[in-house]
């Protein structure tokens, strides 16, 4: 099993999540190396060699390419407590969270969407103030009091209990963001790549199922 592991993924779920699952596999002697990228840096560099597992929130849809469904997450619309409580209070919820700056994972604002279709709301188009891939970005400005966003449970559940943020009450409900854990057959030739995707497959589906 020994060698170097090479995982590429979304910094804030490799960083929040995948990383809480390494220390069995680091203990076993495999070395690891993290990376991250968008969904088509990840299928590149898995198709190319230069990694071995990848993990994103979309499904691979190039044929050299598997995956399985690594984990599943609500997607939660949160601000902080100071904002959540101008949107509660206004006459017209909906004008009010139009009036805040939103904060984004990408222009297409496919959280965002996502969490609007579902609770059946309707916002006229905005640009969002800020763009960043690495969700944690949109965090920290969230706790500083700035702006609205939708964010995995992973990433605000816990400042939610600790009072830094709120969420912002959906009529309906929470959105979800499937994450895949993606390879090329060929890695698996690698046992300790093999192994890996086997642990981390289980690692974290039994962590899901715990909650």
């Amino acid at each position: 099993m020994a060698g170097a592991l090479q995982v590429i993924g979304h910094a804030d779920f490799l960083a929040e999540v995948v990383s809480r699952q390494l220390k069995p596999l680091l203990e076993e002697g495999i070395r690891i190396r993290m990376q991250s990228g968008n969904h088509e840096t990840i299928c590149r560099l898995l198709i190319e060699g230069e990694c071995d597992l990848g993990v994103s929130a979309a499904a691979p849809d190039n044929p050299r390419l598997r995956g399985e469904l690594l984990y599943t997450d609500d997607v939660i619309a949160v601000a902080a407590p100071e904002v959540v409580a101008r949107l509660i209070a206004a006459k017209h919820f909906v004008s009010a969270l139009e009036a805040e700056p939103i904060l984004a994972y990408s222009l297409a604002l496919p959280l965002i969407d996502a969490w609007l279709a579902l609770n059946q709301l309707e916002i006229k188009t905005s640009m969002p103030a800020m763009v960043g891939q690495d969700l944690r970005t949109l965090r920290t400005l969230l706790i500083d009091g700035y702006g609205w966003s939708t964010l995995p449970g992973y990433l605000c559940r816990p400042h939610i209990a600790r009072g830094e943020l709120k969420e912002i009450p959906a009529p309906v409900g929470h959105s979800s963001r499937d994450y895949h854990l993606i390879w090329t057959p060929s890695a698996l030739r690698q046992p300790r790549v093999a192994h890996a995707r086997q642990a981390l497959l289980w690692r974290l589906r039994e962590r899901r199922r715990a909650e």
